[in-house]
Order: structure tokens, then sequence, then C-alpha cells
């Protein structure tokens, strides 16, 4: 850690990868900084663990400086991060250096404006890419996430498709031999598949505990698919019919599962005909904004949710 501090300038980076194959010019000194500052983040983290408290309040304290000196080099008052492309922007949101309020929603705003310019299609690289489906899921922004991932022409993954992939490149382009076209590093749109279209999600280590929470992006109507865990497969199939609300869902043996059924459907929430507050399988439910949760045990489930008795 000390050679990481001794090679800063003003507790700031200036060189570095950046969002290594991103198509807009990469923002180095401000990706650079942040990843400095996520290191400086973990050895605190790691001095608690370890119960070095004295040690944990020094680098929790210049965390905090690194995070100050970072919106006062590289955020302007409108919101815009550096250079304002999607990588500066995802990368400051990622990393929460605001806090809730004005000034984050101020970057938002200012997110959607570069996903506007290029279109709605992607122009992150290999860290960008990967932040842009955790900061969407995390703002509820499924719409927005959607409309990236369903492009069919350059750059994106349907482009691709389009063109022959039948792995993921290396690059946003096609590569005739020059790089990889077999590559992972695009591939984190398979985990918003998993955990915003589907909903499914660890509430406890290893998915010993699980939430269904599907996310509804507009223009989508169904979605089906699994995740396996080590405790078994977790199963979530919706669909959407004349504003009708139905989820099917598997929960694996030696696991609970909270169920989030979304009220814009309905406040009627069944579970296999029966009303979900008086069926016998359901262990118990609560309100929450725009949700009814219910807690089950394993086996198959039936919801359906609707404005009809």
């Amino acid at each position: 850690m000390q050679f990481l501090t001794s090679k800063s300038q003003g507790d700031l980076y200036f060189i570095g990868l950046s969002d290594h194959e991103a198509l807009d010019e990469r923002p180095i000194a401000l990706t650079a900084s942040l990843f400095y500052y996520h290191h400086v983040k973990l050895f605190a983290e790691f001095a608690g663990i370890l119960n070095k408290q004295e040690t944990e309040k020094e680098y929790a304290g210049k965390a905090e400086i690194i995070r100050q000196k970072i919106i006062k080099q590289f955020v302007k008052e409108d919101g815009q991060v550096d250079n304002g492309t999607q990588t500066a922007q995802i990368f400051a949101l990622w990393y929460q250096i605001m806090e809730d309020g004005e000034a984050k929603d101020n970057l938002i705003n200012k997110l959607e404006e570069a996903f506007a310019k290029q279109g709605w299609h992607i122009s992150t690289g290999i860290f960008g890419t990967k932040m842009l489906f955790d900061v969407l899921h995390d703002l509820e922004k499924e719409d927005w996430a959607y409309r990236i991932a369903d492009q069919r022409t350059f750059p994106g993954w349907g482009y691709m498709l389009d063109h022959g992939a039948t792995t993921l490149w290396e690059t946003w382009a096609y590569s005739d031999n020059v790089f990889s076209q077999n590559h992972p590093m695009f591939g984190s749109i398979n985990e918003w598949f998993y955990r915003s279209v589907l909903g499914i999600n660890p509430a406890a280590p290893g998915f010993k505990e699980i939430v269904i929470k599907p996310r509804i992006a507009e223009g989508l109507t169904w979605a089906f698919g699994h995740y396996d865990s080590i405790h078994g497969r977790i199963r979530s199939s919706w669909k959407v019919d004349e504003e009708v609300f139905y989820l099917d869902v598997e929960i694996p043996v030696n696991t609970t599962a909270e169920i989030w059924l979304p009220k814009k459907h309905g406040e009627i929430a069944r579970e296999n005909g029966l009303m979900i507050n008086v069926s016998k399988r359901i262990l118990d439910t609560r309100a929450e904004a725009n949700h009814r949760v219910a807690r089950v045990g394993s086996g198959k489930y039936s919801f359906q949710v609707s404005s009809q008795h």
C-alpha cells in the first residue's frame, strides 16, 4: 500500500490501462484515480477484518481524502464526470463517489445523455461494461439496460450474433485473428439476464437464502431460465398477459426464498389458485413499496397477480 501511495500525485493517478476496448476516448486519469481509491478502501476493510482499528481508521480517512479530490478534479457542477463518456459516468456511479441527492441525480442524467449520444449503443470497455449492468440494476433502470442489450447494429451483442459469432469477441468489432474471438470480458450481460430479467439474487452466501424479484423492462412480456447454485437449480419463469402477471419458480431443498410480486399488475396475489395470505405453502407475507412479498421454502410455486377477484 505504501508503494501505491508513494506513486500518487496529489492523491490522484494519471496513468493506467483505463477501460480497455472502450470505443470513446478513455478517461485515463479518472479511472486510474478510482482504482487507487478502490485499493485504499480495500486496505481499510482488510484492516477491519484483522481488527487493526488504527490502520482501518487511517486508510478509511485516506480513502475519503481521495474521494473528495476525485470529485474536485473530475466532477462538474452539472454532473458531467471528466469527458462525460459512458465509461466516465458509469465509473463514478459504480464507485458511489457522490452521495444520494441532486448531485448523484445529475450524474445519472449525464449518463442518460451519454447513452443517447451513441444512439443507445454501448461504448464501454472491459470494466465499464461489467459496471454498466451493476449500476443500472441498482438504479432500477431496466428499460435502459434492455434498450442497450437489444441493439442489433454495431456495437453490441446483437451485432456479434448477426455476424456469425458463437462466442464473445474481445473487441466490439470483428477481428481477424488479431484479438480473441472467444473472450469472456463482455460476458456480464449473462449476469444481467438472471439477476435482473429473471430476478434471481442471493440473500445469503451461496444462495442459502434467495430473492426472486424480476425486473420487467418495457418491451419484454416473458422470460424463463434458471441458475444452478450449490444447493441446486433455481428457476424463474414469468409472463405478462393482458395485465395479469404470472410467475413460476422452483426453489431448491434446504433453502428459503422471498418472492417479490409487482403490485402494478393488481392487488390480488394467488399461489396455485389460493390467496397467498391463506395458502399453507406460504410461510409469511408482507407489503413493500410496489410489491407483495411471499416467503417460501423449497418446492415449485405458481403465482398470479391481477386486479381480478
